[in-house]
C-alpha cells in the first residue's frame, strides 16, 4: 500500500473542506465554524383566513348565478311531472272499477269503492285545473297545462259515468241479478263508457309523460 499517497489525499479533503466552510460563512454571513443560517426574530405574519372565505364566496356569487327563469322552469316541470303521475294513478283506480269478474263483485263494497274513487278524482281534478302558470313565458307553460287538462276531462267523463253506474245499484247494494232488464241494459253501457273514456285517457297521459320527460331532459343550468 501506498502511504504517501494516502497521506496526500487526506491532506487535500482536509483542505477542501476547509475551503467550503469559508464559502458557506461568506455566503450566509453567518459562523464560518457553525454555518448557520441568521433568520432573525421577525414575528410570523397571520393570516385571516374566514375574511379570505368569505371574499371568495363573495366572487363565485357575484362570478355565477342560477338564472330565475331557469329556475322557475325547474319548480313548474317537475312538479307537472308529479301531477302527471298522480293523474295517472288515479285513472287507473278507476278503470279497475269498470270491470268485474262475477256479479257478486258488484254489491255495497263496490259502490262505496266507486263513491270514494270518484270523490278523489273530483277533488283532484280540481286541483290540478288550478295550478297557476308562471308569470314569464306562460305560453310555453300553457301547453303543458292544456295537455293535462285535455286528459283530466277525458278521465273525468269516464267517472261521470261509472259514478252514474253506482247509482243504479243504489246504496242498498242490490246484486246484479236484482236490476230490471232496462237496467241492466244501462249499466254495462256505463261502465263500457266510462272504460272506454279511462282508456283514452291513460293514453293521453302516457303521451303528455313522454312530452314533459323529453322537455325536462334539455334544461340546462348554463
Amino acid at each position: 500500500m501506498d502511504y504517501k499517497k494516502i497521506a496526500i489525499a487526506v491532506c487535500i479533503v482536509a483542505a477542501l473542506v476547509g475551503v467550503g466552510w469559508a464559502a458557506f460563512g461568506l455566503i450566509f454571513g453567518g459562523d464560518a465554524e457553525l454555518g448557520l443560517i441568521d433568520f432573525g426574530d421577525d414575528p410570523v405574519e397571520e393570516y385571516d383566513y374566514s375574511s379570505s372565505a368569505s371574499n371568495v364566496a363573495s366572487e363565485l356569487d357575484a362570478f355565477y348565478e342560477i338564472p330565475d327563469q331557469v329556475l322557475i322552469e325547474v319548480d313548474y316541470m317537475f312538479a307537472h311531472q308529479i301531477y302527471l303521475a298522480l293523474l295517472v294513478r288515479l285513472n287507473q283506480d278507476l278503470l279497475t272499477l269498470t270491470s268485474y269478474k262475477s256479479e257478486s263483485e258488484v254489491d255495497l263494497d263496490w259502490v262505496i269503492d266507486v263513491h270514494d274513487a270518484t270523490l278523489e278524482a273530483e277533488e283532484v281534478f280540481a286541483l290540478l285545473a288550478d295550478v297557476p302558470l308562471p308569470g314569464t313565458n306562460r305560453e310555453q307553460y300553457l301547453r303543458y297545462k292544456l295537455g293535462m287538462l285535455e286528459s283530466l276531462q277525458i278521465s273525468a267523463e269516464g267517472a261521470t259515468r261509472l259514478l252514474a253506474a253506482s247509482i243504479l245499484i243504489g246504496p242498498s247494494g242490490r246484486g246484479l241479478p236484482n236490476l230490471s232488464v232496462d237496467e241492466r241494459v244501462q249499466f254495462d253501457g256505463l261502465l263500457r263508457q266510462a272504460a272506454f273514456y279511462f282508456d283514452q285517457a291513460d293514453t293521453y297521459l302516457e303521451e303528455e309523460q313522454e312530452v314533459v320527460s323529453s322537455a325536462v331532459s334539455t334544461i340546462s343550468l348554463r
